[in-house]
């Protein structure tokens, strides 16, 4: 049974007109039943051009609430995303001062979040940010864990672009 929706946004009030074997119906469905879109975000869209350059976090906070400080369980405070010159499609991080972390990359996922990555090969950590035009910051969550298993270390990072200089 073919049904044609049209929702009036300012009232909230769907008509609906349902086309079928006994005629046509034509009917107002209560505003509890017609689906409320959600708030928009206030999100900056992502690209590579807009992404490269220095960062520096400006908070970190796990959720168990501890104190991580050892080299292996953060970020770099400040770091660098680039390309690899030879391969434009290729990304990197370089951290500001010496790291743990040898292997690194970046990208702008499909949900419009930078993920950046740094392992060891053993130990590994992820940031997934996203930038809000309301503040300039990126604002998202990190993941730490390290492949002798175990519950990976979850919590919350703000960062914020700086000069390269």
């Amino acid at each position: 049974m073919p049904a044609i929706g049209l929702i009036h946004r300012a009232r909230v009030v769907a008509v609906v007109l349902v086309l079928g074997a006994g005629g046509v119906r034509c009917g107002i469905e209560p505003a509890s039943s017609v689906p409320t879109p959600p708030p928009p975000r206030h999100d900056v869209f992502l690209t590579d051009d807009t992404v490269l350059g220095c960062y520096e976090i400006i908070a970190l906070k796990w959720n168990d609430g501890k104190v991580r400080d050892t080299p292996y369980d953060s970020p770099p405070q400040r770091f660098r995303l680039a390309r690899i010159l030879e391969r434009p499609q290729s990304h990197t991080i370089i951290p500001r001062a010496p790291s743990s972390f040898d292997l690194t990359l970046w990208r702008i996922t499909i949900d419009n979040e930078l993920e950046a990555t740094w392992s060891t090969g053993l130990v590994w950590l992820t940031i997934a940010v996203r930038q809000r035009s309301t503040d300039s910051l990126f604002h998202g969550r990190v993941t730490a864990g390290s492949d002798q298993g175990g519950v990976p270390w979850r919590g919350t990072i703000e960062l914020r672009k700086i000069s390269c200089n």
